[in-house]
């Protein structure tokens, strides 16, 4: 297999010509807007009764709580889940030991039956699992791990996305290595802890899929592959896929990024939005004017029937490399965050900026909401927002706040 890029600070980073798409929306028609409701909730200090790089954003619980997980940290350093009270005061629920996981990568799903779950990724780097595990615990921290990956060829390996719960009640995700061709799989797991590989991604064709899972009212789970696809984008290994899947573990694939101006290497979930289209991004491609190399990403847009169309293409003043899921907030806008960019601010100790929170509306008008700041504010914004019972988003970075640690931040803006 070729090397996929992956690093210590999260969900990794990773390496149809124009006239096929709709035009996207001019790159000029990018202002900035006032940074004046953004506060930092929790700063992490990365000892043993704190978080560390909290890569994986947070849920809310229905007492009001937000939880999460973090990928190091905790009593043995080795990742942690925590509550955290909307005033700010952390409580670490569990620190991670190695055999029952270690550096969970993503966030949880607060399931039917009251419990949250999530992932980690393993590696081995503590003497612990090498592969990964799937967890169980419960709001008052009660542990289980529900599943331990074996890896190839049977069983997946380096599960770095989200869990959903889909309508059947199952739990359904991705392992972005593993399988039958160490390419990945697409995984169930029922809540009595019943496990089933349903699909082990190909050698050629989409593969490593890195994005959480999102269900359709058609009956069909659709996804991302980083990789794979048509070789035409330039990259040998492919600008990565789109693909539906039916609940038996049948795959289609939807779209293929043919070419670096629709965006390439998807690792974002899909966004299900109020007009029933899907809605993405991805994290390189679009070579937007004023951004290097292959471009600062795209936001697209996909129908059920599979019509695809680039929105908008980042330039870096705008924010780059956005790898979250969007959410449509109750406004009816799209919100997701970039995780550098944002160059122009001057307090910013990257040159090339510490990320930014943006807007997009339906109509396609983009807007910078928040740039970041690195130090108290928080810098590297990767996990996706959400909107909270009091109206706000919630979100987290990988990098900035303390000064002393920069161990990333939990973040509230208006």
């Amino acid at each position: 297999m070729e090397n996929v890029p992956f690093n210590g600070i999260g969900r990794r980073l990773l390496a149809l010509a124009a006239a096929a798409v709709a035009p996207a929306i001019a790159a000029e028609a990018a202002p900035a807007a006032p940074a004046t409701s953004y506060s930092v909730v929790y700063r992490c200090q990365a000892g043993p009764e704190s978080c560390s790089l909290p890569d994986g954003g947070v849920v809310q619980g229905p007492d009001g709580n937000f939880y999460g997980t973090s990928e190091f940290g905790g009593a043995n350093g080795f990742g942690t889940v925590f509550q955290l009270t909307p005033e700010g005061v952390m409580t670490i629920l569990h620190s991670f030991s190695g055999p029952d996981g270690e550096r969970p990568m993503a966030g949880l799903v607060l399931a039917s039956d009251g419990n949250f779950y999530g992932t980690s990724v393993g590696d081995d780097l503590f003497g612990g699992n090498l592969h990964g595990t799937i967890f169980q615990i419960s709001p008052a921290g009660a542990f289980k791990v529900m599943h331990v990956f074996i890896g190839k060829p049977t069983d997946g390996h380096f599960p770095v996305a989200p869990l959903i719960q889909a309508s059947d009640g199952n739990l359904y995700g991705t392992a972005s290595s593993g399988g039958a061709h160490n390419r990945g799989t697409v995984f169930r797991l029922s809540l009595s802890g019943e496990y089933t590989t349903l699909y082990s991604f190909p050698l050629y064709g989409g593969h490593v899929p890195q994005s959480a899972l999102t269900e359709t009212p058609d009956g069909f789970l659709w996804g991302a592959t980083a990789f794979g696809g048509s070789e035409d984008c330039g990259n040998s290994s492919g600008c990565g896929t789109l693909f539906k899947m039916s609940f038996d573990g049948q795959l289609t694939t939807t779209h293929r990024f043919t070419n670096s101006n629709q965006g390439s290497q998807p690792n974002a979930a899909l966004l299900l939005a109020s007009d029933g289209a899907l809605y993405g991004t991805t994290p390189y491609g679009g070579f937007a004017p004023g951004c290097f190399n292959n471009g600062c990403g795209t936001i697209f847009k996909i129908t059920l029937d599979g019509e695809f169309t680039t929105l908008y293409r980042l330039r870096e003043v705008d924010g780059s490399y956005p790898k979250a899921t969007l959410l449509q907030a109750s406004d009816g806008n799209f919100y997701g965050t970039a995780w550098e960019g944002g160059g122009d601010v001057p307090l910013c100790t990257n040159n090339s900026g510490c990320g930014t929170v943006f807007r997009l509306t339906p109509t396609g008008e983009f807007t910078r909401v928040h740039s970041f700041r690195d130090a108290p504010d928080g810098a590297g914004p990767l996990a996706d927002l959400i909107q909270a019972s009091d109206g706000a988003l919630y979100g987290t970075t990988t990098r900035g706040g303390s000064k002393q640690v920069r161990s990333g931040v939990i973040f509230r803006l208006n």
